[in-house]
């Protein structure tokens, strides 16, 4: 017997219909890393540093970190675009980090290189949807935020990676937070990793007021990521909606002058 047109109509729009924001049910499990990755030449020269002749060995011992860390979703600040010099000065555009140390990620994005700013996202299996780059309204450098999306377990998940101002900025990071917060106040399911350059651990707390949960400052205590000297400071932070906090681990390194944060991510 044929059907109706309409409803011929209605199976074709189905599956646009009837995705949600829902989840599914079973137990959904996500490892999110987030690194400053010091541009290659620990955070001091705005670019990689690594000659042809060093480029072999340091892409060996930054692969084996990225694959202990085992991030189904890896959020890297001060990325550098290129991973070894071409010569004395020049960067090898031929060689690109992307391709040499996040190969095994199915999407790498990241956005412009401003001095020491890049925020790059790579994901293990499946795309970065609705991708772009935003720059933060109020700043003193040209700072901005890294936004694209995925779709695990039937949701949609917001995934932000950004840097925010260094102190004693304190009013520019401090807007800048906010405008974080307006954009994903009505998003139920986010991911967002950034280096927050906090100056004090209270400026966490406008986002647990706003319902995140974070990796860092949270039931761990304060886990430095940036060490100096003899101590050091909680500053890179992985935050989150919709999911629950465990597995929280800090993979110190000499490849930066930032360590890894790693962290499981339960879907609520």
């Amino acid at each position: 017997m044929k059907q109706p047109i309409c409803y011929l109509l209605f199976l074709a729009v189905l599956p646009l219909v009837c995705y949600s924001a829902k989840p599914k049910n079973g137990f959904v499990k996500v490892r999110v890393a987030q690194w400053n990755i010091g541009q290659l030449s620990m955070g001091k020269k705005g670019k990689t540093v690594f000659t042809r002749q060093k480029r072999n060995e340091k892409a060996i011992a930054y692969s084996r970190l990225i694959n202990d860390v085992r991030a189904d979703i890896f959020c890297m600040n001060e990325f550098a675009p290129y991973f070894s010099l071409k010569d004395s000065l020049r960067e090898d555009s031929a060689d690109l980090t992307r391709n040499t140390l996040l190969s095994m990620y199915e999407d790498c994005r990241y956005g412009t290189r401003y001095g020491a700013n890049c925020n790059c996202i790579a994901v293990a299996s499946g795309v970065i949807e609705n991708f772009k780059t935003v720059d933060y309204k109020v700043k003193k450098q040209h700072r901005y935020y890294s936004m694209g999306e995925i779709h695990m377990n039937g949701v949609k998940i917001k995934i932000v990676s950004t840097h925010l101002e260094v102190p004693p900025e304190k009013a520019e990071r401090k807007a800048q937070i906010q405008e974080l917060l307006k954009l994903l106040s009505n998003e139920p399911y986010v991911i967002l990793c950034a280096d927050f350059n906090i100056a004090d651990t209270s400026e966490y707390d406008a986002f647990k007021d706003h319902g995140f949960s974070m990796a860092n400052h949270n039931f761990l205590g304060d886990l430095i990521t940036f060490p100096y000297k003899s101590g050091g400071v909680c500053i890179d932070n992985i935050m989150c909606k919709g999911f629950n906090v465990m597995g929280v681990d800090v993979y110190k390194t000499d490849l930066s002058d930032h360590y890894v944060i790693a962290v499981d991510l339960i879907m609520k």
